[in-house]
């Protein structure tokens, strides 16, 4: 390994090591104080590009920016077949497994159960 790379792959982290919980990324903090810089800048142009009407398409992707940053991006529905809520189904096999046979996989010796199939 090189100087400076960094620890290999895989291997553990040194104990108390790396950026601590909230401490901000130095290396972004920098850019985006220099991006905030020309905010006002960007929503007067957005605003211009709202306002014009030569060009619609623009005119509504610039009304749309300015709501998701002045209200946030509507939220995403999540849904499943034909557009019904997504279900999720789980089931165990019986401890003694299917017609009385072993199941595949370990068992927890304490409680009997199964924990990963081979």
């Amino acid at each position: 390994m090189m100087a400076g790379q960094g620890r290999p792959k895989g291997s553990p982290r040194v104990e108390g090591s790396g950026r601590k919980p909230g401490v901000p990324n130095h290396a972004t903090r920098d850019i985006k104080e220099l991006a905030q810089q020309h905010g006002p800048a960007a929503i007067a142009r957005l605003v211009e590009l709202m306002n014009q009407t030569e060009f619609l398409a623009v005119a509504r992707a610039a009304a749309s920016e300015l709501l998701d940053r002045a209200y946030g991006k509507p939220p995403q529905a999540v849904v499943g077949a034909d557009e019904g809520p997504v279900k999720m189904v789980l089931s165990w096999l019986p401890r003694e497994g299917i017609d009385g046979e072993e199941p595949a996989g370990r068992r927890d010796d304490s409680t009997g159960d199964q924990l990963a199939f081979n």
